[in-house]
């Protein structure tokens, strides 16, 4: 019965699904080029959504030729970062600044594939919220 019960759990444990393994982040998880879609919101204002294009570095730095384009498609550089704050369940914070704004991204989750992040942030007067495809 022991070995039986034993035998069982055994198996149990080795069929649990490889995602578990897959679940914790590093800093390099975030680097690479990031398609970007955000829809926004401000108090007295229409929604509005943006895109943009991140190139991230293993540190998290946005890279020249990160930009960002309006709905009307005015394209602006932007520059910001991603840094970890919580690795085991894969969540970023940081800040992307485009057009003479700051948007301070609050909390973004990368999935266990790492290759799509959501999220959620502020700015002055409003939020946002993205989600975004590795490239």
């Amino acid at each position: 019965m022991i070995r039986r019960l034993a035998a069982c759990l055994l198996a149990a444990l080795v069929a649990l699904p490889a995602g578990q393994a897959l679940a914790a982040c590093t800093q390099k998880d975030v680097a690479g080029i990031w398609q970007v879609y955000s829809l926004g919101y401000q108090r007295g204002y229409e929604p509005y959504w943006t895109r943009c294009v991140l190139q991230v570095n293993a540190a998290g730095n946005f890279l020249n030729g990160t930009k960002c384009a309006d709905m009307l498609g005015r394209e602006v550089a932007a520059s910001g970062q991603l840094r970890l704050s919580s690795g085991p369940i894969c969540s970023f914070v940081g800040h992307i600044a485009y057009a003479g704004v700051r948007s301070d991204v609050r909390h973004a989750t990368l999935d266990r594939a790492k290759n799509h992040m959501d999220g959620v942030g502020v700015f002055g007067g409003g939020g946002f919220f993205f989600n975004a495809t590795r490239r």
